[in-house]
């Protein structure tokens, strides 16, 4: 713990700085780059899928259970998600827990499914499904391309 100015770091008897858990402030800081980094990267890469013009379905997924990497990649790419006609489809409607309130509409948070490593007894997991009805003509354009493959 810290003292009672709220600072969560500490001096240990050795002079390194460590956070509240005992970590080295250092790699504290390196662990939440790379969060930050595979965050960015995510919402580019699920940013990019979206943008398929075949595309009606697309899952989203992590094995984290940092907000950043889950509901604030969701935040992100939503806007331009709708815009290319896309909703969140709830994932998994009988699991009880779902996505984080306050990040996103309440709608949207109730979309999103998320596995807690302590409460649920499993590794940390989060999905997001995005799906929007087919472009016009592509199911029979899809069809006839399937016949004449034949």
């Amino acid at each position: 713990g810290g003292d009672e100015s709220g600072d969560d770091a500490e001096v240990p008897a050795e002079g390194g700085v460590v956070d509240a858990e005992g970590q080295p402030a250092s790699a504290v800081d390196a662990a939440e780059a790379r969060v930050v980094k595979l965050a960015q990267f995510q919402a580019r890469a699920l940013s990019h899928a979206l943008k398929f013009p075949s595309a009606e379905r697309i899952s989203y997924s992590t094995c984290s259970i940092h907000a950043l990497e889950n509901e604030l990649v969701i935040k992100e790419v939503l806007p331009e998600a709708v815009k290319l006609g896309y909703t969140l489809e709830a994932a998994v409607p009988a699991w009880h827990r779902r996505g984080m309130e306050g990040v996103l509409a309440p709608g949207a948070a109730h979309a999103l499914l998320r596995a807690d490593q302590f409460e649920d007894d499993m590794e940390g997991f989060f999905v997001a499904i995005f799906v929007r009805p087919p472009p016009p003509g592509a199911r029979k354009a899809a069809k006839a391309a399937a016949a004449a493959a034949a």
